[in-house]
């Protein structure tokens, strides 16, 4: 059960630190009146005429999320961290391919995309682990 909510934890810590920077984000590059989500072309049209920072943003929001997610693992699980940080960053590796393949993103957003995630899991693990071994 511990394993399980383990990865239940990091993945609502990652999605909570996501879903701030993204808010930010679109407060900051907010989308033109009249999108339409459903709409691909216009979804198409918004994304290729997006100024660095917003990509930027989203890559941060990423990073900051997957550190987030494997801290937490980290936290929850200390015997099993690096396993259960494993999971989560394929989970959230995963989820991020998903997210690029339906609204499509330039080519070097997907790498330091992809690669903030896989980073991101490492860190937190790593800074986590630390704190963690302090404890005992």
């Amino acid at each position: 059960m511990k394993n399980v909510l383990s990865v239940l934890g990091a993945l609502c810590a990652a999605l909570l630190v996501i879903f701030i920077t993204e808010m930010v984000s679109h407060k900051l590059y907010p989308e033109p009146a009249g999108f339409d989500i459903k709409n691909k072309q216009m979804v198409s049209d918004y994304i290729n005429n997006l100024p660095l920072g917003a990509f930027m943003m989203l890559i941060l929001g990423w990073f900051l999320g997957a550190i987030a997610a494997g801290s937490t693992a980290t936290y929850l699980d200390p015997e099993n961290a690096l396993r259960r940080c494993r999971v989560v960053g394929a989970i959230l590796f995963a989820a991020t391919v998903f997210n690029l393949i339906e609204f499509p993103h330039p080519i070097w957003v997907w790498i330091l995309g992809l690669l903030s995630i896989l980073f991101g899991v490492f860190v937190g693990y790593q800074w986590m682990s630390k704190f963690v071994a302090g404890k005992n």
